[in-house]
């Protein structure tokens, strides 16, 4: 068959404006081309499907039915490419998460519940990852992303937004000598 797509918008088209002037125009073509869309068809199905004079285009009766059942695939046809779009800019799969147990709590929750409701095609997996070296795991693919407390200035990794704040203590031993303890009571002494 040498019928393309191009070929059945045109024809659409046409079957609807009557008018190949219009037809060029909604459709930014050129009159000319507009006919060879239609010549293409025609031989294809093999006679004319429209009627034409100087003064009018008309579908013929027996080319109804070719614009009906045109019609309907070509909406399923649009529709299936709307879908497959739509599922190639929607995330799906498993998205494996790496925390260190200090951002393990509420705000981890709340972040893969509100991935979940966004994502309903998608399994959020939880992993731990150590400590003291977190970058291994999402270097290495074992994870895909990673909620850590350390600001990174790591040219191979991006950094997320900030999904908590808490404020930090820092606690540090004095130089000065600690003062002495209290006198053990005299029924605790040696």
């Amino acid at each position: 068959m040498n019928v393309e797509l191009a070929d059945v918008e045109v024809f659409l088209a046409l079957a609807e404006e009557l008018h190949f002037g219009r037809t060029a125009e909604r459709l930014h073509l050129s009159s000319t081309r507009v006919s060879r869309r239609i010549q293409v068809l025609e031989r294809e199905v093999g006679g004319p499907v429209f009627t034409r004079t100087t003064r009018q285009v008309a579908l013929t009766p027996l080319r109804r039915r070719l614009r009906d059942d045109l019609r309907e695939a070509h909406d399923r046809f649009s529709a299936a490419i709307t879908t497959a779009r739509t599922a190639a800019r929607t995330p799906a799969g498993v998205l494996h998460i790496g925390f260190v147990v200090t951002t393990a709590g509420t705000e981890l929750d709340r972040l893969v519940g509100a991935f979940e409701r966004e994502h309903p095609d998608c399994t959020v997996t939880l992993r731990e990852i150590p400590l003291g070296n977190p970058l291994p795991a999402l270097r290495g693919d074992d994870i895909d992303v990673m909620v850590n407390w350390l600001v990174l200035d790591e040219p191979d990794l991006t950094i997320g937004p900030v999904i908590a704040e808490h404020p930090r203590v820092l606690e540090a031993r004095s130089h000065a000598p600690a003062p002495p303890s209290p006198p053990l009571p005299a029924d605790v002494r040696p």
